[in-house]
């Protein structure tokens, strides 16, 4: 599995995560999306310390790998436990 494939299914699981914190959590629509926002940086961070030694993303690949999948799968698992538990 090459540093692409694994930045997107971390990113991937991260959507997951925290829309299922946000839902349970009953975070409104702002604070969910500062709540969404912080953890994508702090992804940044981590795939800079773990990929960047080697080289394998370049700074434009690392921030757009896996953005569509985290903003809609956060999104859609956000709506959905917010709903069923609010």
């Amino acid at each position: 599995m090459n540093s692409d494939d694994l930045t997107y299914l971390i990113r991937a699981g991260l959507g997951l995560v925290v829309g299922v914190l946000s839902g349970i959590l009953g975070l409104y629509f702002l604070y969910s999306i500062l709540f969404s926002a912080a953890v994508y940086a702090l992804s940044l961070l981590l795939f800079r310390v773990l990929f960047m030694g080697a080289g394998a993303l370049n700074r434009r690949a690392l921030l757009t790998t896996g953005a569509g999948s985290y903003v809609f799968i956060w999104l859609t698992s956000w709506i959905l436990f917010y709903n069923m538990l609010h």
